[in-house]
C-alpha cells in the first residue's frame, strides 16, 4: 500500500507536467545523479585529487556509468530545447523577443547539448587529440552558459529584475570559482562541481521563470 501510495505521489506530477518541464528536471536529475553514481561505487578514494573526467578515464571502474550518463544527459538538454523553444516563439510573436534573441538561445542551449555528450564520448586519457577535444567541450559548455547568464537581459526582454541579478550573480560565482582555482583554494573536481551545480540551479530558474513569464503573456491577452 505505501509502494503505491508513494508511486502515485510521484507519477502523478510527472504525468500532469508538460513535456519541456518534464525534460529538464530529468536532464538536471540524470546529471547529478551520474555524477552521484559514479562517484559513489569509484573504486579510488583518491580519484577527487584528480578531476571529474578520471572516472571516465580507462583507470576507472565506473567510467561507463560516468561517460553514457553525460551523453544521456547531453541528449535530454538537446531534445528539452525543441520543446522549450516552443515558448519562445509565443514570446517573439508577442515582440518581446527578437528573431535573433531566440537564435542565440536556441544556438546555446544545442551547442551545451552537444557538448556535453562530447565530454563523455571523446574519454580523456585515450589520445592527445581525444584529450584536446575532450577538455574543450568541457570549457565551451561552462564559457557559453556563463555568457548566456550574464548577457540574458540583451538576449531576452520581460524577465522580472530579480531573475537578472540571480543570473548575473551565479555567472559571478563560476568566475569566482575559477579564481579560487587558480590561486589554489579550489580543486579542479571543486570547480567543476560548482560550475555544474550552477549551471544545473540556473537551467531550471530559466526555464521557470520563462514560463512565468508566458503565463503572464497569456493573461495580459486576455484582458
Amino acid at each position: 500500500i505505501l509502494t503505491g501510495a508513494l508511486t502515485y505521489l510521484v507519477v502523478r506530477p510527472m504525468m500532469l507536467a508538460r513535456t519541456s518541464a518534464l525534460l529538464v528536471h530529468l536532464a538536471v536529475f540524470y546529471l547529478f545523479a551520474t555524477l552521484l553514481l559514479s562517484t559513489y561505487g569509484q573504486d579510488n578514494p583518491m580519484w577527487w585529487q584528480r578531476s571529474f573526467s578520471y572516472l571516465g578515464m580507462d583507470a576507472s571502474n565506473t567510467r561507463l556509468i560516468f561517460d553514457l550518463g553525460l551523453v544521456l544527459t547531453g541528449i535530454l538538454v538537446v531534445t528539452w530545447q525543441y520543446f522549450f523553444m516552443d515558448d519562445f516563439a509565443l514570446l517573439e510573436a508577442r515582440n518581446l523577443l527578437g528573431t535573433r534573441g531566440s537564435r542565440i538561445v536556441r544556438m546555446v542551449l544545442i551547442t551545451a547539448g552537444v557538448l556535453l555528450a562530447f565530454v563523455g564520448i571523446f574519454r580523456y586519457g585515450i589520445s592527445p587529440f581525444f584529450n584536446v577535444v575532450h577538455d574543450m567541450s568541457a570549457t565551451g559548455m561552462g564559457v557559453l552558459f556563463g555568457l548566456l547568464m550574464i548577457s540574458l537581459h540583451w538576449v531576452v526582454s520581460g524577465y522580472q529584475r530579480i531573475f537578472y541579478l540571480v543570473s548575473a550573480v551565479m555567472a559571478l560565482l563560476i568566475v569566482v570559482a575559477a579564481v579560487l582555482k587558480v590561486a589554489g583554494f579550489y580543486s579542479l573536481v571543486g570547480l567543476e562541481l560548482a560550475g555544474f551545480a550552477l549551471a544545473g540551479m540556473w537551467l531550471v530558474l530559466f526555464y521557470r521563470n520563462t514560463e512565468l513569464l508566458v503565463a503572464r503573456v497569456l493573461v495580459d491577452d486576455h484582458r
